[in-house]
């Protein structure tokens, strides 16, 4: 839970200070920026890094959920990759994450 408050709070950090950075451009008329420059250059340069950070650290979260669905194939993992039937016994337990279903016996 820590990472995303912190990716949360870095990415405010980065927009407040672009939002700064323009009040003070458009503040008084003797700015040492351009408005031509702030959203021309800079915005769409700060989303791009801003961007470049956010899928830096969204791609480990997704490496983890693709490996604990790659378990493996035909009999475990949590799918069947190869469309294999896996077939129970009679007292068998089977557990389940949440959301998850059995098809009704034909």
């Amino acid at each position: 839970m820590r990472r995303p408050k912190f990716r949360l709070a870095l990415c405010a950090a980065g927009m407040a200070a672009a939002l700064a950075g323009g009040a003070l451009a458009l503040g008084n008329g003797d700015s040492l920026i351009s408005l031509s420059y702030l959203t021309d250059t800079f915005l769409p340069s700060a989303q791009r890094q801003l961007e470049e950070i956010q899928n830096d650290a969204m791609q480990e979260a997704y490496d983890q959920a693709a490996a604990q669905l790659q378990g493996g194939t035909g009999t475990s993992g949590l799918y069947s990759a190869d469309f294999q039937s896996r077939t129970f016994s009679q007292g068998d337990t089977i557990t389940l994450p949440t959301g998850s279903g059995l098809p009704a016996p034909a």
